[in-house]
């Protein structure tokens, strides 16, 4: 549950839904190239 939250987290920060298939790992690279 906890990583869920965190993901959903993340697509509220970055504003469009991130799709199902990028792992979190990916999620997190995106951010530090922003």
């Amino acid at each position: 549950l906890a990583q869920t939250s965190r993901l959903q987290s993340l697509e509220e920060f970055q504003g469009p839904p991130l799709p199902k298939i990028v792992s979190r790992a990916d999620s997190d690279d995106l951010l530090s190239e922003q």
